[in-house]
């Protein structure tokens, strides 16, 4: 087991290690020591076979604009000295033979939220698997004939793991690859994580998907297309089977994409920055000359851009324009149909961009300044919500609203709904999200289940100041969690009543 401890303006690892059956060891203590006035970045890497440290990796940091590159030593532990601590840094790994990861990191502040003069951003400890693994599947028809040169998209969980503030493992990021299959309908996929390294304490999955199969190129799909999971390790050196059904005539729909609003609401549909490329495997061939893609702002005559997708036949692709902002919210609206049989797809989906910092609250005003019962509105710095559409409003054993106050007059605080360390709270907290018109009709619900701003309604008369703290840790069910559109828990977060 490996632990990673903290001390305020120093960047301290100590790493336990122990190889397999207990036979060696050792106990080493690094400290980095920041450089003044500006920040110091580290954190350690480990071979996800071995268990032990990773020298050799490349460790990029960007972060204020700018990157900084280093590789790890012989303890697999890295530094990277004077560069600017703006509150984040995003860290991009990598080493021949292993899968890329990334991770983002935040540099330390002091109690007072003033930050140190030489602050430190620790990354989590991270192992990286060997890209060594492979895994194969034969498509075959309902006959058992093979499907020969079928394009089939292939996603891996997790594609690294790290250990978090809690020390637990957590299975982090996918590797996707893309392969046909030959005439034999056999399809390999490589560069793989290594199959060695993927024990019982990783549950590593793969789902294929495979696209709708026109055998006759007549247009039509004569084979459905479908999707499967599995379970990584049960496949050592054997291929999967997966038998195609045969296709009835039907509609133009999206056979597989990394953007999946188009395939319906998601619970957590994932972010995108700036020029990320997007994807969509349609079920049939698309007319070219009849497609048409524009990403939309969410607000009211705001900014468009029509996009220049590339199309190979039933796949399109294109890159997001290069000028769209972080932790905001734009629309994807798409208009295809096939060329000789007029079947369509049209649809207008929400696209959320990544954040450039964690949760954090922006305002808390009233929504009346000269009423001491007013309502209050709460601005947070990006999306945040349960992500579905029943769920508007989050109250009592499911609320996060508790206030530093003696609600109850009781002369203490605590012992009432509502009152920081209580249980539970009366206080509703309901999502001021909105959606514009135009797209209203294609959620009938009015929401998706994310927004920036939330209300609440203060229980009796709380002074200007109080602290009011955000306890999203606190919800009970499940279907009631406050989480980003990356899918990532919401911390508690706090501010004081205007």
């Amino acid at each position: 087991m490996k632990l990673l401890k903290f001390a305020p303006g120093l960047l301290i690892f100590s790493l336990l290690f122990a190889a397999c059956g207990g036979e060696e060891s050792y106990d080493e203590t690094i400290t980095v020591n920041p450089v003044n006035p500006i920040g110091t970045i580290g954190g350690v890497v480990f071979d996800g076979t071995t268990d032990s440290p990773l020298a050799n990796v490349e460790i990029t940091a960007i972060v204020g604009g700018q990157s900084y590159t280093t590789v790890t030593d012989e303890s697999g532990i890295f530094s990277i000295t004077e560069v600017p601590a703006t509150g984040n840094a995003v860290l991009l790994y990598e080493s021949e033979g292993y899968i890329k990861a990334r991770q983002q990191v935040q540099f330390s502040k002091s109690e007072t939220d003033v930050s140190y003069e030489s602050p430190t951003a620790t990354a989590n400890p991270i192992w990286l698997f060997s890209a060594s693994g492979s895994f194969s599947l034969k498509l075959l028809d309902s006959e058992g004939r093979p499907v020969p040169q079928v394009p089939v998209t292939l996603e891996m969980r997790p594609s690294y793991v790290i250990l978090d503030e809690n020390d637990s493992f957590v299975q982090v990021g996918n590797v996707i690859r893309v392969a046909n299959s030959n005439n034999i309908g056999l399809v390999e996929f490589l560069d793989l994580p290594d199959k060695a390294q993927v024990g019982l304490d990783i549950n590593a999955t793969i789902t294929v998907s495979i696209p709708e199969v026109d055998l006759d190129g007549d247009s039509i799909p004569d084979l459905n297309a479908t999707s499967r999971t599995f379970n990584y390790s049960d496949y050592q050196g054997t291929a999967a089977i997966v038998n195609l059904t045969e296709s009835q005539a039907g509609s133009l729909y999206v056979a597989n994409t990394n953007f999946p609003y188009l395939k319906g609401s998601y619970k957590v549909p994932g972010t995108f920055e700036a020029n990320d490329t997007i994807y969509i495997n349609f079920s049939r061939v698309i007319d070219s000359e009849n497609l048409s893609i524009v990403l939309l702002s969410n607000e009211i005559n705001g900014s468009s851009w029509p996009i220049e997708p590339t199309i190979d036949g039933k796949m399109v692709s294109f890159d997001l324009p290069g000028d769209i902002e972080s932790a905001k919210k734009y629309y994807l609206s798409i208009y295809a149909v096939t060329p000789n049989y007029g079947y369509v797809y049209s649809r207008t989906s929400p696209l959320f961009t990544t954040p450039e910092a964690e949760p954090a609250v922006v305002s808390i005003t009233k929504d009346d300044p000269l009423n001491p019962n007013s309502s209050v509105t709460v601005t947070f710095n990006q999306y945040i919500g349960p992500g579905v559409s029943y769920i508007t409003t989050l109250n009592g054993e499911n609320g996060v609203v508790y206030f530093s106050w003696d609600i109850n007059e009781s002369g203490t605080v605590g012992d009432a709904p509502g009152e920081i360390g209580y249980h539970t709270t009366s206080m509703g907290f309901t999502s001021l999200e909105e959606i514009p018109g135009w797209v209203s009709s294609l959620y009938p619900s009015g929401n998706l289940g994310f927004s920036k701003e939330w209300r609440f309604t203060p229980q009796g008369t709380v002074n200007a100041g109080t602290e009011v703290h955000f306890k999203f840790d606190m919800i009970s069910n499940s279907n009631y969690l406050v989480i980003t559109p990356q899918g990532n828990p919401v911390p508690a977060l706090s501010g004081n009543l205007p």
